[in-house]
């Protein structure tokens, strides 16, 4: 918990702060206060609203608060719980799941709909968002998450693209209105925790039809808030939805706020001054270039703050650099090898990031998972002598003749054009290699690595389910189907060895074995070299004290239906 104590300063600094916007004067059982307005920042840009587009943090968290999907992750523990379905089976060999659905849930009032009066969610609204995630779209981003998985996904989806008859759907089959079936093409020991993905979010064919590809600046969902405001990049205010279903134990109608209000401020700093005078009711992860300014005032005998408390969460995220295998340079094993053991990544934590995060010594999945054997997984060391004797046998002696590579980084406040000037130095001092640091926005990159454009650039991936897998799968050589580039395989990595055990370790139901089979695929990549793992983040959060209900999780999924103020605090 070493994170913990970084933010002690913070909290000193802010105890001049402002008092908390408080709700009305309204009681629910369990003495929870209902009402207000929840007020938080965003530094980084979206991309989507719609949720086959949703490929970027910003974009989720709004998204999430307005659609539903059958499966959701608990928001203290992510483990699956009852969404949209109120229950689920599986038939004995977990290739077909019966889903019964709740009645009486209803979409958002919205134009699209007859008289702007939302309609009531049903199986066939399942049946359609299935149909949507195997059509081929530039809007459809997710389609690898059910390709090789649902039955006839491939098939319906490449007939389509085909201009051809997909015929029948086979993956979704609608008993009845409040029952369907999932089908699979084999057990995939992930699929609960899989279905809580944003590319099942369910919404109404209607919103489809009515706003096309405008759907990604709109949001028409069954969700506890309903989109009101939405000025990209600028303010998104989220209205608490009347009709909501869902109750807390004490049968109290949710969510207990108003509102949900969004604003887009870039600079970190202005964003620290919006929340030391009371405007923000939180504030997540503060840049490097702060971290002096906030602890000057560190007093040990302050530990305790009666007004905010530190919120510290290891995260299922890892941060790390990509390179380009269909790149001269990098289609080399051994160049990628030196890069990755010119790093000392004890340093870039220590120094760099202040303590922020743990080395990124064990490979893609973060030290996280329970159970995982992450001692299993060797990771590479700093040893830059080491580095220089493979740069050398590669053809670069003391880095002569390496051509100047472009490394990429995104803008956003969020530490990245630092650690791309460490390790654009840390390569200099070890390899003799040159760099030059290029600042993209996020969509800008997205686009770059996409297409296959960028040689060497930053990534990061924050789980967008809880399971190794979702890391693992980043690399396999069958998504990419022109063997030039993919949405997830940007890097043009291909094993057939690691191929084979993904298909085993995803079919394998006993979670022990699983995990040996996953962190075999993991030392793999570190074998090969494929990615260069910098650090695996720690999620913090400053909270005042007044913000109940509000806990938080390893992938920064929010949920606001929950969250209450306590009236009797005030934050300064």
């Amino acid at each position: 918990m070493k994170n913990y104590f970084l933010f002690l300063p913070v909290i000193i600094l802010l105890n001049s702060c402002g008092e908390a916007k408080k709700p009305d004067s309204r009681i629910a059982k369990g003495d929870v206060q209902l009402g207000g307005v929840f007020r938080v920042n965003e530094v980084m840009d979206m991309r989507s609203l719609f949720p086959l587009e949703i490929t970027e943090m910003t974009g989720f968290q709004v998204a999430s608060q307005v659609y539903e999907s059958m499966v959701k992750f608990n928001s203290a523990t992510l483990e699956p719980e009852p969404g949209l379905a109120e229950s689920w089976e599986s038939n004995e060999d977990a290739t077909t799941w019966t889903f019964k659905l709740r009645k009486g849930i209803f979409f958002h009032d919205d134009p699209c709909f007859p008289k702007g009066k939302g309609r009531e969610f049903k199986a066939d609204d399942v049946r359609y968002v299935f149909e949507q995630l195997c059509t081929p779209s530039p809007q459809n981003q997710m389609f690898w998450v059910v390709r090789d998985r649902l039955k006839g996904a491939r098939k319906y989806h490449d007939a389509l693209l085909n201009n051809e008859d997909p015929g029948e759907f086979q993956g979704v089959e609608v008993v009845d209105d409040y029952t369907v079936k999932i089908h699979l093409n084999f057990p995939f020991a992930s699929f609960l925790r899989l279905m809580g993905h944003n590319a099942f979010y369910i919404y109404p064919k209607e919103a489809k039809e009515t706003y096309g590809e405008k759907l990604a600046d709109n949001a028409v969902g069954t969700g506890a808030f309903v989109l009101k405001v939405f000025k990209r990049d600028e303010n998104v205010v989220l209205n608490r939805n009347p009709n909501y279903w869902n109750t807390d134990k004490n049968g109290n109608a949710l969510p207990y706020l108003d509102a949900v209000q969004i604003s887009f401020v870039k600079d970190k700093k202005s964003e620290l001054l919006m929340f030391k005078n009371g405007e923000l009711d939180m504030i997540f992860t503060l840049p490097i270039e702060m971290y002096d300014e906030v602890m000057g005032g560190l007093d040990e005998a302050n530990f305790e703050s009666k007004d905010y408390r530190p919120q510290v969460k290891p995260s299922l995220s890892v941060h790390y650099y990509s390179f380009q295998h269909a790149h001269p340079v990098f289609s080399d094993a051994r160049v990628r090898k030196a890069f990755n053991l010119a790093i000392d990544r004890e340093s870039l934590i220590n120094y760099t990031l202040q303590g922020e995060g743990t080395p990124g010594k064990y490979g893609i999945v973060p030290p996280v998972f329970k159970n995982y054997p992450h001692q299993m997984v060797n990771g590479i060391a700093y040893n830059p002598e080491k580095a220089r004797t493979l740069l050398t046998e590669a053809g670069y002696p003391n880095g002569e003749g390496f051509p100047v590579i472009k490394l990429q980084t995104t803008s956003g406040g969020q530490n990245y054009e630092v650690v791309a000037q460490v390790i654009q130095q840390m390569l200099k001092d070890q390899l003799n290699i040159d760099l030059e640091i290029e600042v993209l926005s996020m969509a800008q990159q997205g686009k770059s690595e996409e297409i296959g454009e960028s040689v060497f650039w930053r990534s990061a991936w924050l789980a967008d389910y809880p399971d190794p897998e979702n890391f693992l799968c980043l690399f396999l050589g069958d998504d990419i189907e022109d063997k030039s580039s993919s949405y997830l395989n940007t890097v043009n990595y291909h094993n057939e060895l690691y191929d084979s055990l993904y298909q085993a370790g995803i079919r394998e139901l006993d979670e022990g074995l699983r995990y040996r089979i996953f962190s075999r695929m993991d030392q793999i990549l570190i074998n090969d070299a494929v990615i260069m793992p910098l650090y695996y983040e720690e999620f913090t959060r400053l909270i005042p004290t007044y913000v109940k209900g509000f806990p938080q999780n390893s992938m920064e999924h929010r949920d606001y239906s929950k969250v209450w103020f306590d009236a009797s605090r005030k934050a300064g």
